[in-house]
């Protein structure tokens, strides 16, 4: 009865904004139920599980091309900006099983691996439409999800039941993206050197693009051919270092991540985002367009480019970031060369008080990604992590990193590295003795 009471409230207030609409009250917003918001037939929807079975086969046989004669039969969902990949990856968080800022591990070529919880999540969510909450481990999410079965209207043709401590659905409407909208700030007065990437950028983006092929990356994830933006990527990889062979850049002043914008139900745009020594853009690898420059810092916001493709992207709709890893990113940060940080840096005072503690950084450092700093000791250094052919008396190179505060109280984050001397051992003798190569995460 609560939720009967629940749902009429809801359609109640639904009219009450429609009224308000027709009489011109409001400003009105007609959302378009597309394949990109989740609008799906049933003969889509079977062509959906297919693909995704396709997947999950390459994945688990660690490669090769299944889905090399698979295609879906509408353009739209053929299309550059459909991705499946993640389409219950909204819902699959509404419920509890995986949190906003978690990495799905789903991508290609991904070093960051999901648990086998939330992996199985995935793998019966994509093939049999299937999800599972559990009342003993998750009960607030188990709530939400009974919340979702309830509001789900009969037309959708679910099945839901309870299986021992959990709840279980089938065919359970997908939810869309939701997240907090943020506005990148502007970078004005740009170096030169930066001036003349992104005049660069702005000059070959769009020949770039039509060079990039026509690979999608929901045919990617089947056939584990390139995609178009990989393509794309590559070139502008390209780009970059021929500016620093001919000097134009320094070099290591400048960085390439990949950004997926995901959006709706299936919709996710692959951006390419060029760190640049002030400042960093956005790229549109199926047009070639530019967004920015913003700052460095500054939340990401891909609402420029996406607003360009409006037969996929609704003007208003939620828009998530996540890395190649399918991990939350929020804003973009890389490694750029000490001397053209913007500002003093000092070692954070030590606290000896405390002892030893694992946290994690603000970037990847690699599996699990997290790290062990000693705050006994001023910037809490981590332990030196060296590496080095496995041959005695051959010259190791030696990562610490460490925390420094800026001139705001800031907390950045230092990476040391130490040319070694030849030893049979890591770390050897004498190592930590020269001045490091340092870099700084902004």
């Amino acid at each position: 009865m609560v939720h009967m009471m629940a749902r009429s409230r809801t359609w109640r207030n639904a009219c009450i904004a429609s009224v308000a609409c027709l009489l011109g009250l409001v400003t009105c917003r007609v959302d378009a139920q597309t394949v990109f918001q989740g609008n799906l037939s049933e003969q889509q929807k079977g062509e959906l599980a297919t693909w995704s079975a396709l997947y999950w086969q390459r994945k688990d046989q660690g490669g090769g091309s299944p889905g090399a004669e698979f295609a879906f039969s509408t353009a739209a969902m053929n299309s550059q900006l459909f991705n499946p990949l993640r389409a219950t990856r909204a819902t699959l968080e509404k419920v509890g099983v995986i949190g906003p800022a978690d990495c799905d591990g789903l991508g290609e070529n991904s070093t960051n691996v999901a648990s086998e919880a939330v992996t199985k999540a995935f793998r019966d969510s994509m093939i049999s439409a299937k999800i599972e909450t559990s009342v003993a481990n998750n009960y607030v999410g188990t709530l939400e999800h009974a919340n979702l079965i309830f509001a789900a209207p009969a037309s959708a043709g679910l099945t839901a039941y309870v299986d021992g401590d959990k709840l279980v659905s089938e065919n359970l409407p997908l939810e869309k993206v939701s997240a907090e909208a943020f506005q990148a700030a502007l970078k004005f007065n740009l170096s030169p050197q930066s001036q003349s990437v992104v005049s660069l950028l702005i000059g070959s983006g769009a020949q770039w693009s039509q060079d990039s092929g026509v690979v999608n990356e929901a045919k990617k994830l089947v056939t584990g051919q390139p995609s178009k933006a990989d393509n794309f990527e590559l070139r502008v990889r390209q780009a970059l270092i021929a500016l620093e062979n001919t000097g134009l850049i320094d070099a290591g002043t400048t960085s390439i991540q990949r950004i997926n914008a995901i959006f709706g139900v299936a919709g996710e745009l692959p951006m390419v985002a060029v760190c640049l020594r002030d400042s960093y853009v956005l790229l549109d690898p199926t047009t070639g367009n530019l967004s920015g420059p913003f700052e460095r810092g500054s939340a990401l916001d891909g609402r420029g480019l996406l607003s360009q493709h409006p037969e996929a992207y609704q003007a208003g709709d939620s828009v998530r970031y996540l890395d190649a890893q399918g991990c939350g990113t929020p804003a973009i940060a890389a490694w750029i060369p000490w001397g053209i940080y913007p500002g003093t840096l000092t070692p954070r005072p030590a606290v000896p008080a405390l002892p030893p503690g694992t946290i994690i950084p603000p970037f990847p450092v690699g599996p699990p990604g997290t790290i062990t700093t000693n705050p006994t000791l001023p910037g809490w250094d981590t332990a030196p992590a060296c590496t080095g052919p496995a041959v005695p008396a051959v010259p190791y190179s030696c990562t610490v990193y460490r925390m420094y505060i800026d001139a705001t109280g800031k907390l950045v984050w230092v990476r040391e590295v130490y040319g070694c001397p030849a030893a049979a051992t890591a770390p050897p003798a004498g190592c930590f003795t020269a001045s490091p190569t340092r870099d700084v995460w902004w």
